[in-house]
């Protein structure tokens, strides 16, 4: 089996609280992290729910 490479990269963010009324949750990713790891302006992203936690893909287009 061939070796893999895996390349983790952990950023920290705050859900901000709203100034006005009761405002859903929002999560703002960006920085050129995200091209660096594949992640691309305008490219389809798969998210995954999971207890407590999101899990963010690249959709690979074919």
């Amino acid at each position: 089996m061939a070796n893999a490479l895996f390349l983790q990269h952990t950023q920290s963010v705050t859900v901000p609280k709203g100034s006005r009324g009761n405002p859903p949750p929002q999560l703002t990713l960006k920085g050129r992290w995200l091209e660096d790891l594949g992640f691309n302006t305008g490219q389809p992203v798969i998210v995954t729910v999971e207890r407590g936690r999101l899990v963010i893909e690249a959709e690979l287009r074919v």
